[in-house]
């Protein structure tokens, strides 16, 4: 399978909801090869179904049950699966934290006013 383009957050048609910055992409961790399209079509998938919350990271038996499901549970497509879910959920926390600091610290200006 080859990479779709609408995998990219800077496609038009991209299936990103939110726009992570390209230093957290997939793209630069990976060769586009037919195989790496297919580890990041079943990342996407995992993403979308396979969180129990959005504050915790997708469970390693849920992991191992979609590479299994396609004949793919090789340690390398784990390795890659694993490094891609590390990054974009590390940066989703950091956002997360983020936001909260900033709720915080506009509500603090509140009260002062």
């Amino acid at each position: 399978m080859a990479f779709n383009e609408n995998w990219c957050c800077k496609s038009e048609n991209s299936v990103w909801e939110e726009k992570p910055p390209c230093k957290i992409c997939p793209r630069g961790l990976l060769e586009l090869t037919p195989t790496s399209g297919l580890i990041i079509k079943l990342w996407h998938q995992l993403d979308w179904t396979g969180r129990r919350n959005s504050n915790e990271p997708l469970s390693a038996n849920d992991i191992l049950a979609v590479l299994r499901l396609y004949n793919f549970d090789y340690p390398q497509i784990w390795e890659w699966i694993l490094m891609i879910e590390t990054t974009i959920f590390q940066y989703r926390q950091n956002q997360i934290e983020t936001k909260k600091k900033l709720a915080e610290l506009k509500d603090g200006k509140r009260r002062t006013n």
